[in-house]
């Protein structure tokens, strides 16, 4: 995956969030689990990608962040 597609998915599974239904939740949660796989079935250790992404991603795995809109809407200006 390029860096341009981590971003795209980022931005899809914040807008989910943003979206508030129960299967947009879901759909944010599939798209973060579709990251974790490709960025770890690469080398299968710490790389780049990883550092760069893997926070970003991480805190839309817990509730105190994917339920913050502020927050959210912070990640999708990308400030």
């Amino acid at each position: 995956m390029s860096r341009r597609i981590y971003r795209k998915a980022l931005l899809r599974a914040v807008e989910a969030f943003l979206d508030g239904s129960p299967t947009a939740h879901k759909r944010a949660q599939r798209i973060i689990q579709r990251f974790y796989h490709a960025i770890n079935s690469n080398l299968r250790q710490l790389n780049i990608d990883y550092i760069i992404w893997g926070f970003s991603f991480s805190a839309l795995t817990d509730s105190v962040f994917y339920e913050d809109r502020h927050f959210l809407q912070k990640m999708r200006v990308g400030q």
